[in-house]
Parts: structure tokens; sequence; C-alpha cells
């Protein structure tokens, strides 16, 4: 396992569909069937496939939201390797709507380093600047920008 950051060996991931009138579980959804997966450090992994074929599972069991039912699943934790994180296909469902956009920003830097808000606030002045984002729009909430904006 040392040499990945993270590994899936024959994982299944069921949900409970339908109980019996005792509670008992009499039917179950497969979300993820016998998966085997192994990431290294600098590998970048895109999920992509058809609604409904587990994307979603995939991406939270990765993150440490679901466990699976069964199946072996390890992750390299420590400092040094747990920059994992998720980019949200929908920008708007997935930005918080009471924070300004440069502490949306900036929120995984202060998460991983604890940095100053003047910083970050710099930081997030150089990012929007790259990505086309006028400087002084980082003070507005997501509502406020274009579709485009918020994807950016």
């Amino acid at each position: 396992m040392s040499e990945f950051l993270l590994a899936l060996q024959d994982v299944h991931v069921s949900f409970p569909a339908r109980k019996n009138w005792l509670g008992k579980v009499t039917e179950r959804v497969h979300a993820l069937n016998g998966l085997d997966l192994q990431i290294r450090q600098g590998e970048t992994l895109g999920i992509v496939g058809e609604s409904g074929c587990g994307k979603s599972t995939l991406a939270q069991l990765l993150m440490g939201m679901l466990q699976p039912s069964q199946g072996n699943y390890s992750r390299r934790d420590d400092k040094q390797h747990n920059g994992m994180q998720m980019v949200f296909q929908d920008p708007l469902s997935s930005l918080d709507p009471r924070l300004p956009v440069w502490r949306i920003i900036t929120e995984p830097v202060w998460i991983q380093k604890r940095s100053s808000e003047r910083e970050r606030r710099i930081l997030a002045e150089d990012l929007a600047q790259q990505v086309g984002i006028r400087p002084e729009y980082l003070d507005r909430l997501p509502h406020a920008f274009s579709g485009g904006q918020r994807q950016r």
C-alpha cells in the first residue's frame, strides 16, 4: 500500500432499498460491485459515466464519506498526502451562498495552512486574474456571478 495514495480491492457498496414490516432489509441496491482501483502520488482521477452508474458513490467512498459494504479500502493518511478534493459539476450548488467569492476560492488554503486573511486575499486576487475575473468582484456573493464566472 505504501506506493499508493489509495487502493480499493473488490469493493462493493450497497444501500437498503426495501424493508419488511419488522424492519429487516429485504432488498438492496448495488451501487458498486467488485471495484479495483489504485491511485499513486501525482495521478489524477476523473470519474465519468452514465447517470446512475455509481460516480457519486465512488467519489463519496474515496473521500471517506462512505464505507464499503465489503472489500478492502485503504488510504494513506498523512499531512503530506491529504490533498484530495472534489470538484463538482454544478458550481452554484457547491458554492456557499453566504461567503464572498474570495473566501470560497481560498478556503482549501486556509484549511491546509491556516494562512492569514491578507495572504489569502492576495492569493484570491492573483487566481481571479488568471481566470479572467476582475479583483473588485471578489467581495460579491456567488449568485452575483454569471454561470461562466461561477465555473471559473
